[in-house]
């Protein structure tokens, strides 16, 4: 997307002609294809993101749809990020979200984890959006997966659960016979599970 943002854009606007609904991008630093390479647009700025939700509205679409993480502010692993980036990226993308809701009255969908404080912030933000322009009356919204769709998780896989707990990643390269041994002892899950997130 970084290298032509308006010709993103242009495409964007002539599937909606072609009668497209809205536009959906990756912001989940999970996704990566076979080579474990960000699937593309996880990383674009936001001004190319809010260029082409200018382009869904102007061509009459409705829908910005993304799957979020809130977290992946650069192509690090999850254990490396720094909290204080990735609370300033959280609000950063927020920002930008508010802003296609309120100024272009695009429905603003994020699959996410989600969560109270999730519920909380989207009424917030959809009051704010409410009290603005009467003109434009877009809304946030999101979806929470009950469970991973087509992820096969174990303690083998990428999408092993208790990736970036420190006490997993410990020994997470290990053999298997070395790791199963290791897992099989309440004191190693035990030190696991503390610091596993909710």
């Amino acid at each position: 997307i970084s290298l032509r943002p308006q010709a993103c854009a242009d495409v964007v606007k002539e599937a909606i002609a072609a009668g497209a609904i809205g536009f959906s991008i990756n912001r989940f630093a999970g996704h990566r294809d076979s080579h474990g390479v960000l699937v593309p647009g996880t990383l674009a700025d936001a001004d190319e993101l809010i260029m082409i939700g200018k382009a869904v509205a102007e061509a009459g679409g409705g829908v910005y749809e993304m799957a979020h993480d809130f977290s992946g502010y650069d192509d690090i692993p999850a254990n490396k990020r720094t909290p204080e980036r990735v609370r300033e990226h959280a609000i950063r993308e927020w920002k930008w979200f508010v802003f296609l809701a309120a100024e272009y009255g695009l429905t603003v969908n994020c699959g996410t984890g989600g969560g109270q404080h999730m519920r909380e912030m989207l009424v917030k933000s959809n009051k704010m959006i409410q009290e603005g322009s009467a003109a434009k009356k877009g809304k946030l919204t999101y979806q929470v997966f009950a469970r991973p769709q087509a992820v096969v998780m174990g303690w083998n896989s990428r999408a092993c659960p208790f990736n970036g707990v420190p006490a997993f990643d410990e020994i997470k390269q290990l053999p298997w016979e070395e790791k199963y041994n290791l897992l099989s002892q309440p004191q190693m899950r035990d030190q696991i599970l503390v610091n596993a997130p909710p």
